[in-house]
């Protein structure tokens, strides 16, 4: 049990499409950008996932898309970006209601 699912992130590094619990972190990133499929923890809804996973991953170019998935959302430098963008984003947000940002 891991509930953000690191072992399937290294997995789609390396390009390969990974099937998640509905229940884990790296579910969401999954519906909303790919490189895998969710599902629910039951055993028919598992094995048909599975099966349709397995043929789509037979495709060479769902790889690339697979590792792009994880350098954009989950690498060093996507964390960054967004932190940056968020400090500017209150930074900005404070300075234009003139106060100091220290004190609230």
């Amino acid at each position: 049990y891991e509930n953000f699912g690191m072992a399937a992130a290294e997995a789609m590094a390396h390009g390969v499409p990974v099937l998640v619990s509905e229940r884990t972190g790296l579910a969401e990133l999954l519906r909303v950008h790919g490189g895998g499929r969710t599902v629910p923890l039951e055993v028919k809804a598992i094995a048909a996932r599975a099966l349709s996973l397995g043929l789509r991953a037979r495709d060479e170019g769902f790889a690339v898309e697979v590792q792009r998935v994880v350098r954009d959302n989950l690498s060093y430098g996507a964390h960054a970006e967004r932190a940056l963008a968020l400090y500017a984003e209150i930074i900005a947000m404070h300075a234009d209601a003139n106060t100091d940002i220290w004190t609230k």
